[in-house]
């Protein structure tokens, strides 16, 4: 067998600390937490858990279709 060489040239996210690199390491930096209480949750009869850390104010990028 023989191994090839990978190269990464680059890496991407989708985080509850938002979709830059910036953003995501100003939260990190500043120790903050993403997790919070869903009330909306309060709906769904034995969910043991109201916790999340959402994404908000995503959308998706218009080069991205389901094919992609």
């Amino acid at each position: 067998m023989s191994l090839r060489r990978v190269v990464i040239t680059g890496a991407g996210g989708v985080t509850a600390f938002g979709q830059t690199w910036e953003e995501i390491r100003s939260k990190i930096l500043e120790k903050q937490n993403a997790v919070k209480y869903m009330p909306e949750w309060e709906r769904f009869k034995g969910l043991n858990c109201r916790l999340a850390a959402p994404i908000e104010n995503f959308t998706l990028p218009e080069n991205y279709t389901k094919k992609n």
